[in-house]
């Protein structure tokens, strides 16, 4: 009878557990690994954990997927859908073209859309529904040597911005100062500015101009962007304070041969560990007094697969994200989280670190809009891209840049 009994209650526990991993929901989550991926430093990894720590009713599974746009087609043809996918802009187009991706817009209640920058929820008027929830955001600022600006005599540019004078005319003669030959050889070994070539994008997006039509479909490039193409040639080959010789502009910035540069967020923890001299960062100069910087943004991030069948689940984990207490991971990482709490938590607001205006960052997202230019293919900026190398290498003159690469750009834009 003991015995009897004894196996009853092993058969009633083994039930009992039975049902309770029956009763466990399974997210499945997906996200590509990025340049130089590794785990022990990916935010994403803890918030996984702690979530499933903290949800024992849910268990989300995360998986790093290489060649992340090919594999899910595949996956998708073969009837098997994530729940929760990240997705940069080019994919919320196409994705959410044959509906693959949910609109969020029902689940984000004011509570959660309060505690967020406003470019969180302002994507929708980029992609016609809110169909990702950014987790962090890389707003642009002018990082600047603050030794050099005092040996010159030159104004912060933080001060600048407060008279409404940071502008380009400012800017380019903050450059022209902090220009130096020091070794007499008559070539600069200091420059005043020194930035990727990839940045081009940011000058045209403050004169206010347009590289594509509207319905994307040809290369317009109009007086604005000109004038801003034209604006960074000049600095190289008018100027002479840029360059875009070695070394890379992040590095010159941190062994002091670069006066100013244009960066994310995500060089202030290494700056903080190698620049030589002291450093801080401001607002981007605008084209002119009266047309400040403004970033353009169009974020990616978390979305809901709209085939899923565990909404309400993949939802809840979305939202964790976006809390408080996860988005302090991406805090810690050195990133701006989209979660305004976290972003001005001391792990980023470091009053004992540089850099002192550290709350330019947060500034640039409070005076962001959503950019709502044409997304063209990634062939196509690429090839806008190889072609302008002619002005910012060779010197080539902007304007025949532009018309011999006309043609070949268009044809491949009608192609979409």
């Amino acid at each position: 009878m003991k015995k009897r009994q004894t196996v009853l209650v092993i058969l009633v526990l083994s039930l009992l557990f039975t049902v309770g991993a029956e009763a466990k929901t399974v997210i499945r989550f997906i996200k590509w690994p990025g340049a130089n991926y590794d785990a022990a430093l990916d935010p994403d990894v803890t918030i996984v954990n702690e979530f499933n720590r903290l949800n024992p009713d849910i268990e989300v599974q995360m998986e790093i997927i290489d060649n992340y746009h090919e594999k899910l087609m595949v996956q998708l043809a073969g009837g098997m859908y994530p729940d929760v996918l990240k997705v940069d802009p080019t994919m919320i187009i196409e994705y959410s073209s044959f509906g693959l991706l949910e609109d969020l817009t029902p689940y984000v209640d004011s509570s959660l859309a309060n505690s967020l920058w406003p470019i969180a929820t302002m994507t929708s008027q980029i992609f016609g529904g809110l169909y990702a929830m950014p987790i962090e955001i890389q707003p642009n600022v002018l990082y600047f040597n603050v030794d050099a600006y005092a040996r010159f005599g030159l104004t912060d540019p933080n001060l600048l911005y407060k008279q409404n004078d940071w502008h380009w005319g400012t800017f380019l003669e903050a450059a022209k100062k902090l220009t130096q030959d020091t070794t007499g050889d008559g070539e600069p070994d200091v420059y005043g500015y020194k930035g990727s070539t990839q940045n081009w994008p940011i000058f045209v997006n403050t004169s206010r101009g347009k590289i594509y039509s509207d319905d994307g479909k040809s290369l317009l490039v109009d007086q604005a962007a000109m004038e801003a193409l034209e604006f960074l040639r000049d600095m190289i080959y008018v100027h002479g304070v840029w360059t875009t010789k070695a070394p890379y502009y992040t590095t010159a910035f941190a062994d002091g041969s670069a006066g100013m540069i244009i960066a994310g967020p995500r060089y202030v923890k290494t700056y903080r560990d190698i620049a030589v001299s002291a450093w801080d960062v401001a607002m981007l100069p605008g084209r002119t007094a009266d047309m400040p910087f403004q970033e353009k943004l169009r974020p990616g991030g978390l979305s809901l697969c709209a085939w899923s069948t565990k909404k309400q689940a993949a939802w809840r984990f979305i939202e964790f994200f976006l809390s408080y207490e996860a988005q302090l991971l991406y805090a810690q990482a050195g990133q701006i989280p989209m979660n305004r709490r976290a972003a001005t938590s001391p792990y980023l607001l470091d009053a004992t670190q540089p850099p002192k205006n550290m709350g330019v960052f947060l500034h640039a997202l409070e005076v962001s809009v959503p950019n709502t230019d044409p997304i063209v293919p990634k062939t196509v900026a690429n090839m806008l891209n190889e072609e302008l190398t002619k002005v910012w290498n060779r010197g080539e003159s902007v304007q025949q840049v532009i018309e011999g690469a006309r043609n070949a750009i268009n044809a491949l834009l009608n192609e979409f």
